[in-house]
């Protein structure tokens, strides 16, 4: 604790705590006009948590005695933070964050603190080691990725560690909380797309209508995988979530009413469990709705 007051002054503390000094309450102005006391940890530690209001009196060389000074507050903060918390970021979770999620305002991850306190996001991935620092707010705060970012930790698992030191400078004792989650920026190659058993020669509704499918596709695990039939008199969507292994595609009667007699177009593409849409090529194949029984042959002798 420092200060200003006549040269050859006695200058004597009070602390609203009683606080007893180590190192004494008293101090001698010097020749330039200051003084200080100096505060050891174990002071400290006597005054307890919260503010402390000081004043000072001095007395000079002749035993005149001063006012009391202002109060100066000091505030006591040696508690030591709790663990700072981390949650993933929107659409972030165990599928995989691709680029614009990773990169996304509302953050790869949130983190929660102290009001005022420093967070250390650490963030590891299979190719590197991410640092970003935020301010606590007392509520989640975003972490955000740059690009460059998101390529350092490479592709797949990535770790998350997070730490806050108290405004006061007080560091984080307890064990740093932990999330993880999986970069995946990759695009998907096209699903393959096959027609069903017996359509080479035209479908019938009996055909189309199979448990075999009119059509199979075979995508990533976890995929949204979309095929797009389009006939002579119309268009019929269907969505299917990929496992893995080959899935049939069957269509009802009322599809079949929808696509008309003729040739159909089929198309399959997808977007992988993490997010990423197909770049490629869509994968294609036809075949020809035929439901028309035909008319009666004609016998002649």
């Amino acid at each position: 604790i420092t200060g200003k007051g006549e040269v050859g002054a006695t200058v004597t503390l009070t602390l609203d705590s009683s606080t007893t000094l180590a190192g004494g309450k008293t101090a001698l102005v010097g020749s330039d006009g200051s003084w200080s006391v100096a505060i050891a940890a174990s002071d400290v530690g006597n005054m307890g948590q919260g503010a402390e209001s000081i004043t000072a009196v001095q007395v000079d060389a002749a035993g005149n005695v001063s006012a009391a000074s202002a109060a100066s507050i000091l505030t006591v903060d040696t508690g030591v933070p709790s663990a700072a918390t981390v949650a993933l970021g929107s659409g972030v979770d165990s599928s995989g964050a691709t680029d614009a999620e990773a990169t996304a305002t509302s953050g790869v991850v949130t983190v929660t603190g102290e009001n005022g306190a420093t967070i250390v996001a650490t963030l590891t991935g299979q190719s590197g080691v991410v640092t970003k620092t935020v301010t606590g707010t007392g509520s989640a705060v975003a972490v955000t990725l740059t690009a460059t970012e998101v390529d350092t930790l490479g592709e797949g698992a990535v770790t998350v560690k997070v730490a806050q030191t108290d405004p006061a400078g007080n560091p984080q004792e307890a064990a740093e909380n932990t999330a993880t989650f999986t970069v995946d920026t990759v695009a998907p190659a096209a699903p393959a797309l096959a027609l069903g058993a017996g359509v080479n020669n035209g479908a019938t509704d009996a055909e189309a209508a199979a448990s075999g499918g009119v059509v199979t596709v075979a995508g990533e695990n976890g995929a949204a995988i979309v095929v797009t039939l389009t006939g002579q008199s119309g268009t019929v969507t269907k969505n299917v979530t990929g496992d893995g292994t080959t899935q049939a595609v069957a269509l009802t009667s009322g599809n079949m009413d929808t696509l008309g007699e003729g040739a159909v177009a089929v198309t399959a593409s997808q977007t992988d469990a993490g997010g990423n849409a197909q770049t490629a090529a869509a994968a294609t194949a036809s075949f020809t709705v035929d439901t028309v029984a035909p008319g009666a042959p004609t016998v002649a002798l």
